[in-house]
């Protein structure tokens, strides 16, 4: 069974549960479609809505951003909700320009604040990872480019444990 529901500060896509390479196939063609929005996302209504639709168990994956605490809280705090009907994982993208900026060498004053202020920003993504894990939910943080394997991964080691 698989929903893709895409959201931003609305609801703007759902497609209904189903099987099968053609379901794949119509997941992948809404998924194709689907652009950012600069708002800020309404976890509250996201679950809400996924409620309304799924009522059995269900593996429930967001794929977001911890960009700030305020926002941060806001996932922590309704993604862990889901628990226990649910299983929530959240799989998050690294930027890799934040990491280079925290490894790169401080020799001038400008170059001392971009590696404080990259710094600053991972712990701050660590203690959000670190919070929605202690709430039970399965966080991963992974390279772009390690997306698609990391969340196959991750589905495999659910059901190996029989988790669902």
């Amino acid at each position: 069974m698989c929903i893709r529901d895409s959201f931003s500060d609305r609801i703007k896509g759902y497609l209904p549960p189903g099987k099968g390479r053609d379901h794949l196939y119509h997941i992948l063609n809404a998924l194709y479609n689907v652009k950012p929005d600069p708002v800020e996302p309404d976890y509250a209504g996201a679950v809400q809505f996924l409620r309304s639709k799924i009522k059995k168990r269900s593996l429930v994956c967001f794929f977001t951003d911890l960009i700030d605490p305020g926002a941060s809280g806001d996932l922590l705090t309704h993604l862990s909700s889901l628990k226990p009907e649910h299983l929530p994982v959240c799989l998050t993208l690294r930027d890799p320009a934040v990491l280079a900026l925290a490894g790169q060498a401080a020799d001038d004053s400008p170059s001392f604040y971009e590696k404080g202020i990259a710094e600053h920003v991972l712990a701050e993504r660590e203690r959000a990872l670190t919070a929605l894990r202690s709430r039970g939910a399965i966080a991963v943080d992974v390279a772009p480019e390690e997306l698609t394997a990391a969340t196959i991964n991750q589905y495999l080691e659910i059901k190996a444990r029989g988790r669902l």
